[in-house]
């Protein structure tokens, strides 16, 4: 079987295939035009979003993206560090608040760690990107869960599949004052997805993920932390 390339290498080559795939569409006679559309998109046909509500969020898929590749792209891979699903119901992830976090970085976990969408026995989760910004005012980390597709080529993917497969994320944000675990109930992006991370391991596998990427030594900086239990107080010591 071929190997999938993680979500970072794979997005752009998504991005490309689908504006040659739609300038080809323009350049076909009118009289043709109206049926290729059709055949091109019928993978959305019953979708749960459908096109327009796949291109709502589309935007800051290409964001986050953009931002962690232009903060150098540094790519962690966990598989080799998480235990197996199964292994997960034996760890007790003890309190820890204040994990000091990278500017940006993804987390690959690849589909040999296991996390497959209910239905989709081909899609699993690739990985998490974690992005911080300051976009929106507040300080915060923007982060979005993406998936791989084990049972299509890229290259043989129509522009509803290349569509559905660049927006198949659950984006989140998660504040310096927020629990991280809070922040699950307001996610945005693919349902499926959004219920793969509050509803099996996988919100488990990205917190033991944030403990093994964050830095103790790391400098001080409040707004660059994640909290896996509930934030120390603002007054309280810290070393």
């Amino acid at each position: 079987m071929k190997t999938q390339q993680p979500h970072p290498i794979l997005y752009p080559q998504l991005v490309a295939l689908g504006k040659d795939r739609s300038a080809a569409l323009l350049g076909l006679p009118k009289a043709r035009k109206k049926d290729a559309l059709h055949a091109e998109f019928r993978a959305l046909e019953g979708d749960s979003l459908g096109f327009d509500g796949r291109m709502d969020y589309a935007a800051t898929v290409s964001h986050i993206w953009e931002s962690f590749a232009s903060s150098g792209g540094k790519m962690h891979s966990m598989a080799d560090k998480l235990p197996d699903v199964d292994g997960l119901r034996e760890i007790v992830i003890a309190d820890m608040s204040g994990l000091r976090l990278p500017n940006s970085f993804y987390a690959h976990y690849g589909a040999e760690v296991g996390i497959n969408l209910d239905g989709h026995p081909d899609v699993f989760v690739d990985g998490v990107y974690f992005v911080h910004t300051t976009a929106f005012g507040d300080p915060m980390y923007l982060y979005m869960v993406a998936c791989g597709n084990r049972g299509i080529a890229v290259e043989n993917m129509s522009l509803g599949h290349l569509t559905i497969e660049k927006t198949r994320v659950a984006i989140g944000t998660v504040e310096p004052t927020q629990q991280f675990s809070e922040t699950f109930n307001d996610l945005i992006g693919d349902p499926e997805v959004c219920d793969a991370v509050r509803q099996t391991a996988l919100k488990d596998i990205i917190a033991l993920t944030l403990a093994f990427i964050s830095d103790p030594h790391a400098a001080l900086d409040l707004s660059k932390e994640v909290h896996l239990s509930s934030p120390a107080p603002a007054m309280g010591l810290r070393n």
